[in-house]
């Protein structure tokens, strides 16, 4: 696994308490965005960069949904995970089962090697010294799992093959 940032995004409708102490309305919705400053967590309106400094530090990720969820009068969309990929370096939103929050909010991503992967005689080119998983991932031999075992891998795209191919065979 490797250390990445991630935000959290959601969108709420018509800010009260204190986001909003003159109880103006608003047509539009707010795309909001939790962030980790530190061991903070900030919360801003994402198209703007507006901080919210009426709700202040977050010590925990759930702490400020919560302050949000309680300072908007609804919640329009469910919250999502953004972050910054290793390999390519694009944005994008990530999956709950592609990361792995630690007790002090630090973010995890799962690589190839995190999974578990079967072997696929149709994708191993001649002569390979280590062949590549079924999903064509280059990855450790200890990565491998039987495909006479009849366990599912975790690697999503080994696992379509294993249900195609091997499974209750």
């Amino acid at each position: 696994m490797r250390a990445i940032k991630v935000t959290f995004r959601a969108v709420f409708q018509q800010p009260i308490g204190k986001l909003n102490p003159l109880n103006a309305k608003f047509a539009n919705p707010i795309v909001v965005e939790i962030v980790q400053f530190g061991a903070k967590w900030l919360a801003r309106e994402i198209f703007s960069g507006g901080v919210f400094t009426r709700l202040g530090r977050f010590s925990s990720i759930e702490q400020g949904k919560a302050e949000l969820a309680a300072n908007f009068e609804r919640q329009v969309q469910d919250w999502q995970i953004w972050g910054r990929v290793p390999d390519n370096g694009d944005e994008r939103m990530l999956s709950p089962d592609e990361i792995v929050l630690d007790s002090h909010g630090k973010a995890f991503i799962k690589q190839a090697e995190d999974y578990t992967h079967i072997l696929h005689a149709p994708t191993i080119p001649p002569g390979a010294h280590v062949p590549p998983a079924a999903c064509g991932a280059q990855v450790n031999a200890k990565c491998f799992i039987s495909t006479k075992a009849n366990v599912e891998p975790s690697c999503k795209e080994c696992a379509e093959v294993w249900k195609r191919e091997y499974k209750g065979k």
